[in-house]
């Protein structure tokens, strides 16, 4: 089978996985109010990431309205599996790329010797 028909295979097995069907699930118990907590908690939380990654020191009353979010969420039943779900999902994908990375990081050499993909993939997702 063709690299590229393996690769259609794994994004149906992941959409059919369970954590996708937990998010699904989850998300479609949201009622309006549930919703925007989340986006408001989304859009606070991708703001504090890009201070903290430009080198700005995030504000206190910032740092302090995610954490009530954040309370808000985990308190939230279905706002908490969907939160949980993202995680279980990134960590699948995260799982995922290094064994895809693993089997073709010796093909890559760099002035010094071998790269360092999970080095490299480290850095990278804590950008």
């Amino acid at each position: 089978m063709e690299v590229y028909d393996e690769a259609y295979a794994l994004a149906k097995a992941l959409s059919q996985c369970q954590a996708v069907k937990d998010y699904e699930n989850a998300k479609s118990k949201l009622d309006e109010k549930a919703k925007q907590i989340l986006i408001d908690y989304r859009k606070r939380q991708i703001a504090l990431q890009k201070k903290q990654l430009s080198g700005e020191k995030p504000d206190e009353l910032e740092v302090k309205r995610l954490q009530h979010l954040a309370s808000l969420v985990a308190m939230h039943p279905s706002l908490h599996k969907i939160v949980e779900a993202e995680a279980r999902i990134s960590m699948i994908i995260a799982d995922v790329q290094k064994i895809i990375a693993g089997a073709v990081q010796n093909l890559f050499l760099d002035e010094i010797g071998e790269i360092d993909w999970t080095s490299i993939y480290n850095q990278v997702r804590r950008s």
